[in-house]
């Protein structure tokens, strides 16, 4: 059997106690978020797609950072894709982890940066969890503080589904009906 090569052996290696914690690496993490929303809107005409229907994450954690933590590039600048708005026009979280520490708390994360978000700076965000999943008490604080600041949000706790389910086991299946209605407000009226 090969030998897999040294750097790629040193993960085993460490112990739980060097392991760097989730948040360690943040503001690498949300450099790489904002320079894909920046190719996504600086490459949107050739790729044929619309520049503004960007924000869905299955890993919801991520749009959620991201829609808190857009207005300042972290990364210097490599091209003129880093010159694009790197903000969503909306989120649509689906059963977001991470969002509050620890993970069954109300406790947001410091990433959310809550004392700033408001109708003009945090897009319209949909939320969708599964009452079982572990994740949801932070689904629910984070619709919570939207709603506190008076942000446009939508949350939807399902009975059944778990977590990582997407489109698979109902109801939490069922996310994508509002969702689409949500979708098609946001199409029929500029500035949904």
């Amino acid at each position: 059997m090969a030998q897999l090569p040294r750097h790629h052996r040193r993960g085993a290696e460490v112990s739980r106690a060097e392991a760097p914690s989730r948040l360690s690496h943040a503001p690498s993490r949300a450099a790489r978020r904002q320079r894909a929303i920046g190719l996504l809107r600086s490459w949107a005409q050739k790729w044929n797609i619309d520049p503004r229907l960007i924000g869905f994450s299955a890993g919801g954690h991520l749009a959620a950072t991201l829609s808190n933590n857009y207005a300042e590039r972290i990364c210097e600048r490599v091209d003129a894709a880093d010159d694009a708005s790197c903000k969503p026009d909306f989120a649509i979280l689906i059963y977001p982890a991470y969002v509050t520490d620890p993970i069954d708390s109300d406790a947001l994360t410091e990433l959310m940066h809550v004392d700033a978000m408001s109708p003009q700076t945090t897009p319209l965000t949909f939320i969708a969890s599964a009452q079982i999943d572990k994740f949801t008490c932070g689904a629910v604080a984070y619709f919570l503080a939207l709603r506190k600041a008076r942000v446009r949000s939508e949350l939807h706790i399902y009975g059944g589904g778990g977590h990582g389910n997407g489109l698979r086991v109902r109801p939490l299946a069922k996310w994508g009906v509002p969702c689409g209605r949500r979708l098609d407000s946001l199409a029929a009226k500029p500035g949904g």
